[in-house]
Formats: structure tokens, C-alpha cells, sequence
């Protein structure tokens, strides 16, 4: 648990994120030593930081059951303290480029995620952070800074803390102090003396952090130690003197500003529920497939689809007139069983188009269950379809559904297209060419997952309902037949298309 012990847990409590502490943090954790670009999206947009910035984001709420929390950004690289000191900053490293693709995607995703986004012109975040702690104390709540930026150590008191990311370490008044030789307050009187060689604020020569602590301890302050001047002796009376205006300029440029005008509310900054659909937009380009599916939401308005189970004979003989009619049809398997030679068929679904598909159920036992047809039964029915090498047939994962068909007393002849391997030859690298990436990615589709007990294998497939087998393996089928004219066209756009028919589906 992140929270500190000494804060109350009555009181209300709000997490002030600097945003740019994750965001570096994300990038950096994963960009390549060797000077190699990070994982992208399949146009080559840059993505590595992105998804780890919205792991961590999402860890840091979850586990601290956050209520209230603000993500605060910095709104440019010029801020008022530019036109202080034009040398501000001016020592620091262009963002690498790959990071800066990255900035636009940054505020739309904690948006999504129910947070809120905090800036404003002219300042940096940790004013705005200064800011936000001020008002949280003056209404009696608890702040928890996560950054590890130690300028934000002058915020710190008996109801504001510190959360060092980078060494996972809350910063109290020992951490302070070891930093700095001084309470929280008087750090940036000490930063008057010592400067900033990150922020590339001057300081005075010669003042290190033992001396400049001792010097605020003893006088309170900038003011204190020039109102005691003459007590100083040596070279070190020298240099303040000399530059005593370095040291007033250097406390303004790390002093944080506490009273912006910032229109935000703390009521406002409650942690709200994700919007999944800006989310399902935003995933999808990002092609960040597991938090795709965790947020999925269909926007797409699709035809409805015409599904039909057959539990008769009647109904089997319509099924096989259908697919009779059909230049193309789609198959797939709900099977019962770990190895493949030993899996038993549950049921068999078939697609004849993008949105007709029938589900033949013949072995769900369970007490409520409705009359099956025999597997024999189905398969005498479906052998010359089955084996017709004409007819042209379409799958996922064919060699291993061919292997359970064929322990089931028939062979599958005529697939032009297995979609596992198609994906694969289409785009080698993208992704798991699992059924469900490939729905998702082609067609904005998200798959109905197998009941939890069957994932976790305490239950079996031939258990559950027909109508969880149907929706599961109907889905299946028509996913696959319509996706299998978008990869052909793929494959013949990359000149794959020979590879797949002459090599890849006879060797599966």
C-alpha cells in the first residue's frame, strides 16, 4: 500500500500526479539501449510509453482506491520564469522525437479513464500541483504529491506528503533533510544559494548544500543571511555579495507559485468511470489489444444476424441445402477435451456469409438440456460438403480442427483460407494472431469469451448451455468468413497470396 501511515483515513484525500514523471518514466523504462526504436502501432506510430503510462496510471488508482486524483501537465516548454531568466532550463536535452509523437495521446487517455487533467498557460506543473496542495489543506483534505521532482519538496507538511516514483520511497523530513540540511519550507531558500543544475538556475559559486543549509539554519532565511553579512567572513562573503542577485533570482525560479486562478474545483476531481467508447476508439488506433478488449464497446451499427440452431433432422437438411447454395462457408468447433486427438465435438457452427450462421449442438448433457442430433448423424449429412475439394471453405486454426474432424469420421478438402496463417503471412509481427486480435483489428469486432468456468477448466464445454456455445461458436464463424475476403486481399496486396495457396495451407 502506497498511502502513508500518518495520514488520516478519515479525511478526504487527493492524489496530485505530475504527469511528466510517468510519461518520461514510461518512455525511457522501454526504449531500446541500442538506439532502436520502441514497439510502434502497424503505421509506425511510437507507442511504448503510452502503454506503459496508462498501466502505471491505472495500477496507482486501483490500488490506492483512489477517490479524488488530478493529472497535472505542463501546458508548453515557456513559462514565466523564461522571461525571468532566458537561460532557464536551457541546458536540457531535446524530447526525443519518438516521445514527442507520443504528447498528443497523453490527456486523452487519462480523460478516458474518469481523471482529470489539470494546466494552464505560462506555468509549470508543479505550480499548478503548489496550487491544487494549497486549496486541499485550506479545505481540510489530504494531498499526496506522486512525483519525483524535489522542487515539490517545499509543499510538504503535517497533511501534504511525497511519493518518489522513480525510488518508491515516500520523502519525509529525514529525506528533506538529508537532501537539503533544512525543514520542507526552507528548501528553496537553500536553492537561492546552491541553484539547480537540472533547471539550470545559477545559484552562487562556491555555496554547496552543507554550507547553504548552515546558512539558512542559522539566519531563516536569504534576507537574514544579507542582513548578517558582516559576520561572514572570507572567500564565501565574496561570493554572495558578488552575486546576491543570482541568489534572489535563483529562490524566484524555484519558488512555486501557490495561488493560480485555476478554474478546477477539487469537487470536481473525482475519480469517474472510464468512457469506454473514447477508450475503444482511442485502443483501436493505439492497437493496444488487451486494454481493447477490457473496454471494448461496439459503435458500429451492423445488420442483424440471421443464427439458427438445429436440433432435427428437418433443420439439418436446411443447413445442408444452405450451404449447397453457398459459394464459400465458414466452420468451427466447440470441442470438449485437452489433446487435440482426444477432443470430443460439443457442437459445430458454420457461416454462409457475414451475418448467416447455424450452431449444430450433439453432445450438451446437463439437466435442462434440449434434444441433440447425433454427431454420426451430422456428419453422414455434411460429408459431401465436407469433402467436396470445389467448394471453397474457410477457417482459424484448420490443421488442428481438420485433425478433430478427421477422429470424428470425415475430412475437411477444399479450405482456400485458414485466417491464423493468413494474418500471419499478411503481418508477421503485429500481434498473436489469436481469432480475437484478428476480429478486433479487421473488423472492430470483439469476441464473446468462453464462460470463466470453462476457461479455468473447471467445467467443460459440453456443461454449458447451448445458447453460451452458440453465441461463442456463431460469433466465431461469421468473424472468420468476414474476415477471410479482407486478409485475401492483404495477401495479394503483399504479394503473399502464392506463398499461402502452394505452401502454407498444404504444409497445415
Amino acid at each position: 500500500m502506497l498511502a502513508s501511515a500518518a495520514m488520516s483515513a478519515e479525511r478526504t484525500r487527493i492524489f496530485l500526479l505530475d504527469a511528466s514523471t510517468y510519461i518520461f518514466r514510461a518512455f525511457h523504462s522501454t526504449q531500446p539501449r541500442d538506439g532502436s526504436r520502441g514497439f510502434t502501432n502497424s503505421k509506425g506510430l511510437p507507442t511504448n510509453a503510452l502503454l506503459v503510462f496508462t498501466n502505471m496510471l491505472r495500477k496507482l488508482v486501483r490500488e490506492e482506491k483512489c477517490t479524488h486524483f488530478a493529472c497535472v501537465f505542463d501546458h508548453s516548454d515557456t513559462t514565466f520564469r523564461n522571461e525571468r531568466y532566458d537561460q532557464y532550463k536551457a541546458n536540457r536535452k531535446e524530447t526525443p522525437a519518438d516521445l514527442k509523437l507520443q504528447f498528443p495521446y497523453f490527456r486523452t487517455i487519462v480523460k478516458g479513464l474518469g481523471l482529470t487533467t489539470v494546466e494552464m498557460p505560462g506555468f509549470e506543473a508543479d505550480d499548478v500541483i503548489a496550487t491544487l496542495a494549497v486549496r486541499s489543506t485550506e479545505k481540510g483534505w489530504d494531498t499526496v504529491i506522486v512525483s519525483s521532482d524535489k522542487d515539490l519538496y517545499q509543499l510538504m507538511n503535517e497533511t501534504v506528503v511525497v511519493y518518489d516514483t522513480m525510488k518508491n520511497a515516500w520523502i519525509d523530513n529525514e529525506a528533506v533533510d538529508k537532501k537539503f540540511g533544512v525543514v520542507p519550507h526552507l528548501v528553496q531558500e537553500v536553492q537561492g544559494f546552491i541553484g539547480d543544475p537540472v533547471d539550470n538556475i545559477p545559484g552562487v559559486p562556491g555555496v554547496g548544500p552543507k554550507t547553504a543549509s548552515k546558512l539558512i539554519n542559522q539566519y531563516g532565511s536569504l534576507e537574514g543571511v544579507y542582513e548578517h553579512i558582516s559576520e561572514i567572513k572570507g572567500k564565501l562573503r565574496e561570493n554572495l555579495e558578488e552575486f546576491k542577485d543570482d541568489a534572489f533570482m535563483s529562490r524566484e525560479l524555484a519558488t512555486l507559485v501557490q495561488d493560480l486562478p485555476l478554474i478546477e474545483t477539487l469537487d470536481s476531481m473525482t475519480v469517474k468511470e472510464a468512457d469506454k467508447e473514447a477508450l475503444t476508439v482511442l485502443f483501436g488506433e493505439l492497437e493496444f489489444k488487451s486494454l481493447l478488449r477490457e473496454f471494448y464497446v461496439d459503435t458500429q451499427v451492423r445488420e442483424e444476424s440471421l443464427r439458427r440452431t438445429v436440433s432435427n433432422h428437418s433443420e439439418l437438411d436446411e443447413l445442408v441445402k444452405a450451404l449447397s447454395k453457398s459459394p464459400r462457408f465458414a466452420m468451427e468447433l466447440v470441442t470438449t477435451g485437452k489433446r487435440t486427438m482426444q477432443r470430443r465435438i460439443t457442437g459445430l457452427a458454420f457461416a454462409s456469409g457475414p451475418f448467416a450462421s447455424w450452431y449444430v449442438p450433439v453432445d450438451h448433457h446437463y439437466l435442462t438440456a434440449p434434444p441433440q442430433l447425433a454427431l454420426e448423424e451430422v456428419i453422414t449429412a455434411l460429408n459431401p460438403l465436407l469433402n467436396d475439394s470445389s467448394r471453397a471453405k474457410t477457417g482459424h486454426a484448420t490443421k488442428e480442427l481438420s485433425v478433430i474432424l478427421r477422429c470424428a469420421g470425415t475430412n475437411i478438402q477444399g479450405v482456400t483460407l485458414d485466417t491464423e496463417i493468413g494474418s500471419f503471412l499478411a503481418n508477421a509481427t503485429k500481434y498473436a494472431h489469436t481469432l480475437e486480435n484478428i476480429a478486433m483489428d479487421r473488423l472492430g469486432l470483439k469476441l464473446p469469451a468462453p464462460p470463466k468456468e470453462v476457461e479455468k477448466g473447471k467445467s467443460r464445454w459440453s456443461e454449458s448451455p447451448v445458447e453460451t456455445a452458440a453465441d461463442y461458436a456463431q460469433s466465431r464463424a461469421e468473424a472468420i468468413f468476414q474476415c477471410a475476403e479482407l486478409i485475401e486481399q492483404e495477401l495479394k496486396d503483399s504479394n503473399t497470396d502464392q506463398l499461402n495457396s502452394t505452401l502454407e495451407l498444404p504444409l497445415g
